[in-house]
C-alpha cells in the first residue's frame, strides 16, 4: 500500500540526498590535499554509503517505481527486482555501519593513543578496510535473507520447468 504525500516526500529528500552526495564527491575529488589526510577516505565512504542507502530506499519504498516494474512485467522479474532491493536495503544498512565502525576505531586511535597512530595497522590500512567492509556486507545480507533465496531459486526452477 502506498502513501502518496509520504512517499513523494520520502522520494524527494533521497534524490536531493544523492544529488548533494555526489556533489559533495566532486568537490572532494577537486581538493588535492585532503587526498593524503584519513579524513579524505573517512568522508568518501561515508559519502558513498549515503549514496547507496539512498538509492535503495528509493528502489524498495518508492511506489512510482512499484507501479511502473509491476505494469511493465508480470512476469519473474518484479519479484526479482523486490527481493534484490530488499537485499540492497540490508546492505547499505550493514556497509554505513561497518563504514562508520571502522572511522570511529580510527578516531579513537588518533585522540586516545596517539603514541601509536602511525604505527597502527588498521590506521595504514584504512582504505583496505573500507573496501572489505563493502565486501563483507554483501555476504551477511545475503545470508540474512537465505529464505527469500531458497524461495527464489524454487520459483526459478518452477519457472524454467515449464
Amino acid at each position: 500500500m502506498c502513501y502518496q504525500p509520504f512517499n513523494q516526500i520520502s522520494d524527494a529528500i533521497n534524490l536531493l540526498s544523492i544529488i548533494l552526495n555526489i556533489l559533495h564527491l566532486f568537490i572532494l575529488h577537486q581538493m588535492t590535499e585532503l587526498r593524503t589526510t584519513k579524513y579524505f577516505w573517512i568522508l568518501v565512504n561515508i559519502t558513498l554509503s549515503d549514496i547507496i542507502t539512498s538509492l535503495s530506499t528509493i528502489l524498495y519504498f518508492s511506489c512510482g517505481i512499484r507501479i511502473l516494474i509491476f505494469k511493465k512485467f508480470f512476469t519473474l522479474i518484479p519479484y526479482l527486482v523486490y527481493m534484490t532491493a530488499q537485499i540492497l536495503v540490508v546492505y547499505a544498512a550493514v556497509s554505513r555501519y561497518l563504514v562508520l565502525l571502522i572511522s570511529s576505531i580510527e578516531r579513537y586511535i588518533a585522540v586516545c593513543k596517539p603514541h601509536v597512530y602511525k604505527t597502527n595497522y588498521l590506521v595504514n590500512n584504512t582504505n583496505k578496510f573500507f573496501g572489505s567492509a563493502y565486501f563483507l556486507a554483501l555476504p551477511y545480507s545475503v545470508l540474512i535473507h537465505g529464505e527469500i533465496l531458497s524461495q527464489l531459486a524454487g520459483l526459478l526452477l518452477s519457472w524454467v520447468c515449464i
